[in-house]
């Protein structure tokens, strides 16, 4: 069975400036204009229809396209009158495909893929050119050996490549580039009605070459071309301490990871973070979510101190952050 759909495209004009101009300025004040729209289709393709050892599978490809313009009012030189230029443009195309085995059973599976080319055009580089292309994959494999204590295993690629700014020195139309190989093993066990845990260890290897980075207290760039390691677990205790577990629900978060790697800018540290927090229901209409997490880092190296600019880019942190929500549903 085949399901097209279109969906909703989106267009705004909203003229922008100041609502009275300044004294003695030329008539008329100049202004800006933006311009957003969108347009995208999928196609729903369930083989379940043609046969019944294909009911758990469904395969949804889109396509869209999104624009985003600007223009403003320029004054002619040795004029008073304004010329309408366009300052930005900017243009994504996007494919988006999503294939899932969603049995209900021992097994289920989910593959996601995405390929996105951006394209600009700016007042110094106003031929339309190639700026961005994204290409990322998620894979998700679900094992249940008990049906409420799931084993998750996500395997994820994406690469990135962007044109440098061409402010910060580089080589006009370089590119930077960075790849993200990464691994998750995640393990939900319900051990009874009041506690939970889930498990989770987490392996990345990201390979960053010709990135460009400017310190904004020294304003030294810095060409970054290294493969980072991070790797760690975690680990999160739930609790449904009343009888009705959506009424509350606590939580205890903890991490601890291991950065390593070498080139310019890889870090050689170890992260980790304490998190506790709750999400109270009231009724049926006010929630309230409130947490607090800490967050540290520590460099190893000795030349890599807090706040370095050299070849091993690694900045001590302590941060404690606060949260709190309240929702009301009228």
């Amino acid at each position: 069975m085949l399901a097209p759909s279109l969906l909703p495209s989106y267009s705004a004009l909203t003229p922008t400036g100041p609502t009275s101009p300044p004294a003695g300025t030329p008539v008329p004040y100049p202004s800006t204009r933006t311009v957003q729209a969108s347009i995208g289709g999928g196609l729903g393709i369930f083989p379940g229809q043609w046969s019944k050892l294909l009911a758990p599978a469904a395969i949804q490809p889109t396509v869209s396209i999104s624009d985003n313009e600007a223009s403003a009012d320029q004054q002619r030189t040795g004029s008073t009158q304004y010329v309408l230029t366009k300052t930005q443009y900017n243009r994504v195309y996007r494919f988006d495909n999503r294939a899932v085995w969603a049995s209900g059973a021992k097994w289920d599976l989910e593959l996601y893929q995405l390929h996105s080319v951006t394209v600009t055009a700016t007042p110094t580089a106003p031929a339309n050119h190639e700026s961005a292309i994204q290409t990322q994959l998620q894979n998700r494999i679900v094992y249940r050996p008990l049906f409420s204590s799931p084993i998750t295993l996500r395997l994820n690629y994406q690469d990135a490549s962007s044109l440098n700014d061409p402010s910060l020195g580089g080589p006009p139309g370089s590119w930077a580039e960075q790849t993200l190989y990464q691994g998750i093993l995640q393990w939900l066990m319900r051990w009874n009605r009041i506690l939970t845990t889930l498990s989770t260890y987490t392996f990345d290897i990201t390979d960053t070459s010709n990135f460009l980075n400017k310190d904004p207290s020294t304003l030294r760039v810095t060409a970054y071309n290294n493969r980072q390691y991070q790797t760690g677990p975690e680990i999160e205790f739930r609790f449904y301490p009343l009888q009705e577990a959506a009424a509350l629900y606590l939580y205890q978060r903890d991490g601890m990871f291991r950065w390593f790697g070498h080139g310019d800018g890889a870090s050689n540290a170890i992260s980790y973070y304490v998190a506790v927090g709750s999400i109270w229901r009231m009724g049926d209409k006010i929630y309230l979510d409130a947490g607090v997490q800490y967050d540290g880092l520590r460099c190893l190296l000795p030349n890599c101190p807090a706040g370095s600019v050299s070849t091993m880019a690694c900045t001590t942190v302590s941060r404690i952050t606060p949260r709190l929500y309240l929702t009301v549903n009228l």
